[in-house]
């Protein structure tokens, strides 16, 4: 982890997103089952934001430098 240090919290943070914003992009649209992935979309964004504020959180607490120094 130490060759990341300084930039673990902007690459968690940043996968985070990329997480996000694939769920929010993706998903089926068959006419009976919309509802059923809507909810599960919905389920799904509630999870990623735990995991994201749980993660930062962590991040946040492990963290001793600054962003963007390794020293």
């Amino acid at each position: 982890m130490d060759t990341i240090k300084g930039y673990r919290t902007i690459v968690f943070n940043v996968l985070m997103a990329i997480a996000t914003i694939t769920a929010l992009l993706t998903g089926t649209k068959v006419e009976n089952e919309v509802i059923q992935i809507q909810q599960g979309i919905d389920l799904l964004i509630q999870g990623l934001a735990i995991i994201w504020a749980a993660g930062s959180i962590w991040l946040r607490s492990v963290t001793d430098s600054p962003i963007f120094k390794k020293k």
